[in-house]
Formats: C-alpha cells, structure tokens, sequence
C-alpha cells in the first residue's frame, strides 16, 4: 500500500511540474517567439515593409540578410515562412494508421497457415498500425515540406533568431537506405564533424552485391531435384567520408574505405535418384573473405523538414573492387 501511494505521490508531483512548465510557457512574454538563423520573415515598420531571411537578434535590433538593421521598437507586425511538415504528419499519420490497421488486419487473417489463426488478425494489424503511422507520417511530412506558407505572429510582438541546441553542436548524424546498380539493397550511415562549408566524418555501409539460386536435375527427362546451390555476395565497408557545399542544398561527397567482401555458397544435393535412400540430403557450406581498399564519389541533397530534421538524398559511383552505383534516401540530423 505505501508503495502504491509512493508511486501517486511521484505521478502527482510530475504533474504539478508539467502544469508549472506549462503556465511558465504560456506566460512567457509576448515577444518571445523565437525563428532559426535563415528563416525567411516580411517585417511591417513605419517605413515600409522589409523582408529578408533571419540572421541574428540584439536586445535592441533585429538583423535581416547581411545588411538590413531593423530596430525592434519600429516592428509593427510581421510574420515568417514556414511548411505544412507538421500538417502533414498529422494527416499521414493518422490516414496511414487507419487504412494500413484494416489493411494488416484483413491480410493477416488472409494469410494465415498455422493451426492457430484465432489472433493473427490482431498481429497484422499492429503491425500494419506502425507501418501506417511510421511511414506514411514521414511521407506526409516529406510532401508537405515542399510547401510554404506564411505564418502571421500577434501584432505588437517580436522575432528573437536562434539556433536549437542540436543545430549549434559540431556533429552531425545521417543513415540511408536505397539500392545499387544491380537493384540490390544498400545501407549507409555516418557521424560527422561539420566546420563551415565542410563536414568530415566516418562512414559504415553495407550493400548486397549478389545472390542467385541454381537448382540441377537428376537428368534431361527426369525433372527430380539432384542439387540446389544458393550465391550470396555482400560488400561491407568502413572508411572516411568528407562533403563540401557546391551550392544551396548541394554537396560534393567524396570518401576513401576499406572494403570487405563476403561470398556464401550454401550446396544441397539430394543424391542420385537411383539410389534407394534418395532423397538423402547433404548440406555443405564455404565462406570466402576478402578486402581491399576503395572509395566513392557523389552527391548529397539535404532538404529541411522540420527545424533539425533532414531528408538526404545520395547517389555515389564507388571505386575499387566489387564497386556498385548506388542511390539512397535517409534522415540526417
């Protein structure tokens, strides 16, 4: 019972804090509505109206592109450009979830084998309610950050510029997914050290180079299965990447690795069928390791979808051994 109590006391006091939090953020005086460096913002002043894109505030001033000084006291209103991201999540989130919940549903009770199918609709459509919310809101945030829109601010306040405390930190962060040349999956992901124009970093992948499966018969008329052979081929690597800004959301990607490559013949032969024990199965295996050193060259496309939030776009032609042409999509932050 003590622990019972302990553990409301703890709730109630998390929710006296939140309230707290919350009245603090709804008091907060009215000029205090705050816009990243490069946001594009059209400001009223007794003179006329001046529109440029953020760069920094004083206590005193507010600083437009690399010239315009507007004093905050002339700001008779304004407003900033802005996305439909968030409106876009929303959507995609909640259509997403609902179709692809029914959706999984249906088909999980569709597809169905074992002996117990009682909750196999409930299976699919969990599943299918993550893949909804997940993918389709991320779409939708996608879609709708390709659209602006202009956000009016209450007349009498101000914009203060700043940076988010993960936009002011040094490093950055990306993962992708896409495909090769060869239409086989690629994975890619890094941490990097961004400084100006350039960003340095490490970067680990690992792509699909082949896989094949070859079935042999015991004869021209007899269609019986003597052996089947699976290939698969992957490529690993590891290197250092570096990026420099060519222009806008352009960047020239360019790194060196260490390449592994992974080759996995799996053999399954059935025997002659003339052989009264067939079909007597013998499964053998040989893994083959090698590496080598190679690179890439390409470029990245960075697309803002919320304030800290990147869609990556990544197309690079390799170099070296076992080199691929590969395209992927990802988030950086």
């Amino acid at each position: 019972m003590t622990t019972f109590f302990g553990v409301g006391m703890n709730i109630g006091t998390i929710i006296v804090a939140l309230g707290l939090a919350a009245t603090t953020v709804l008091t907060l005086p009215i000029h205090a509505q705050v816009v990243r460096p490069g946001t594009a913002l059209e400001v009223i002043t007794p003179k006329g109206i001046v529109r440029g894109d953020a760069r920094a505030t004083t206590p005193t001033s507010l600083i437009l592109g690399d010239a315009d000084t507007i004093p905050l006291a002339s700001v008779i209103s304004w407003r900033s450009r802005s996305t439909y991201a968030r409106t876009g999540l929303k959507s995609g989130a909640i259509a997403g979830g609902v179709v692809f919940t029914l959706f999984g549903a249906a088909l999980g009770a569709g597809l169905c084998e074992s002996s117990n199918c009682e909750n196999a609709w409930l299976s699919g459509a969990s599943a299918g309610a993550l893949f909804g919310v997940v993918a389709v809101g991320a779409g939708g945030a996608i879609v709708g950050s390709l659209f602006p829109r202009w956000v009016e601010h209450l007349r009498g306040s101000t914009p203060t510029v700043k940076e988010s405390a993960l936009a002011t930190q040094p490093v950055r962060l990306y993962v992708s997914q896409g495909l090769g040349s060869d239409d086989r999956s690629v994975t890619q992901g890094g941490i990097q050290l961004r400084r100006g124009e350039w960003r340095v970093g490490v970067e680990r992948g690992t792509a699909e180079l082949a896989s094949t499966n070859t079935p042999t018969f015991q004869g021209a008329t007899d269609p019986r299965l003597r052996t089947f052979t699976q290939m698969g081929r992957s490529s690993d690597w590891f290197g250092v990447a570096a990026e420099r800004r060519i222009a806008g959301p352009l960047w020239l990607t360019a790194a060196t690795s260490k390449r592994w490559r992974r080759e996995t013949i799996r053999i399954a032969d059935l025997g002659s069928a003339d052989d009264p024990r067939y079909p007597q199965v013998t499964h053998t295996e040989t893994i083959t390791n090698r590496s080598s050193l190679g690179g890439s060259l390409g470029a990245a496309v960075r697309h803002r979808v919320f304030d800290d939030i990147y869609l990556r776009l990544d197309a690079r032609q390799e170099f070296g051994a076992w080199a691929t042409r590969t395209w992927s999509v990802g988030v950086e932050l």
